[in-house]
């Protein structure tokens, strides 16, 4: 079951918030503060390729109040920017899973989760350098 909460941070900050939710034995997750309101991370998990990639890119960009669309392969992210007021989180979440007929499963980057994620993607970009390093080496034959 997922709840969606909408507060005024005059009165409570989303900190007390999540920390009220998790007292209550719930897990929570920080969608948008209302800073960055309009700016998401989602993770992507499944084999991706350039046509299935393409595809997810095209059917967020159509969206109505989608502003961007960036991709980055090699960690499985997609940055979304968006109207809030338009569209959200749920529906780009399903629009991910439908388009790929239920291959790929789309999670949010939770805000205050983002630092477990950093390590796994620097490993992947030094993994990625290494084999680009392995194919500008020339092979001498004597």
């Amino acid at each position: 079951m997922v709840f969606e909460i909408q507060y005024d941070p005059k009165i409570v900050s989303h900190n007390q918030l999540i920390k009220a939710i998790e007292d209550t034995g719930f897990e929570a997750v920080l969608i948008s503060s209302g800073e960055d309101r309009s700016k998401i991370h989602l993770k992507v998990d499944g084999v991706l390729t350039r046509p299935s990639m393409a595809m997810i890119e095209t059917s967020l960009q159509i969206l109505p109040g989608v502003e961007n669309v960036e991709i980055d392969t090699v960690v499985h992210r997609i940055y979304i920017a968006y109207k809030p007021d338009q569209t959200g989180p749920r529906i780009f979440i399903h629009v991910i899973e439908s388009v790929t007929s239920g291959r790929f499963k789309a999670t949010i980057f939770p805000e205050g989760g983002r630092e477990p994620h950093k390590q796994d993607e620097i490993k992947q970009y030094y993994k990625s350098f290494l084999w680009s390093l392995g194919f500008r080496i020339p092979l001498r034959k004597d």
